[in-house]
């Protein structure tokens, strides 16, 4: 990694706690492009209706698991000790809750299976996951409001398990901030990683909308 980004990390020595605030900073771009994408918009629009939400459930669930199990395999063997709160089977209760079944036809196929990632390379899919709680708490408000669906019937996805949803965001804040202290040089290994998650993701999202629309 070269240019601002790599500047920044020099300037701020990334052992301390502005790690975090340089991995928002460096990972902006890619995340508002997440949030560009046909599946964000829909999601939010006042128009949505329940099969659309259900197409939508159906993306989430492609795009998350393969990162979820990935994640349950690299902390386990980095011994990473982080609780995480795994949310893409919560898809499949609320798509069976709105229509009865799961159609796994339905996926795409996911990106070939990365070797095993380091925790550097954990933590940044970690920064995109447990990040994406906090904004689901807003999400659920909303279609709540627009379709109707509950944390107890079709919202389960977005609503989480319980909660505000920041408890899993300041476990993941306490471990990626003592990580960069530790190995410094880490930093832009974790930085890269969000980005390729943010990036792997829209591209999920985008070929999803193209295949289902």
């Amino acid at each position: 990694m070269n240019g601002p980004t790599h500047a920044a990390l020099q300037e701020t020595r990334p052992g301390e706690n502005e790690f975090l605030a340089l991995l928002k900073r460096s990972t902006q771009y890619h995340h508002q492009a997440l949030e560009a994408t046909d599946i964000s918009r829909l999601l939010m629009s006042p128009s949505l209706n329940v099969e659309a939400y259900t197409r939508i459930l159906y993306a989430f669930y492609g795009a998350f698991a393969p990162f979820e199990a990935m994640l349950l395999e690299a902390l386990k063997n980095n011994r990473i000790n982080f609780s995480i709160d795994f949310r893409a089977s919560l898809a499949v209760e609320d798509i069976r809750d709105l229509t009865g079944t799961f159609d796994p036809s339905i996926l795409l196929c996911p990106p070939p299976r990365q070797q095993q990632p380091s925790t550097a390379k954990a933590l940044g899919t970690l920064y995109v996951l447990e990040g994406s709680k906090l904004g689901g708490k807003v999400i659920s408000r909303q279609i709540s409001k627009t379709i109707g669906v509950t944390p107890l019937r079709g919202g389960r996805f977005f609503a989480g398990t319980g909660g505000s949803g920041t408890e899993g965001w300041k476990e993941f804040r306490s471990q990626c901030e003592s990580h960069v202290k530790l190995f410094p040089l880490s930093a832009e290994e974790i930085i890269e990683s969000a980005n390729d998650t943010f990036c792997s993701i829209q591209d999920y999202f985008d070929r999803f909308y193209s295949a289902t629309s």
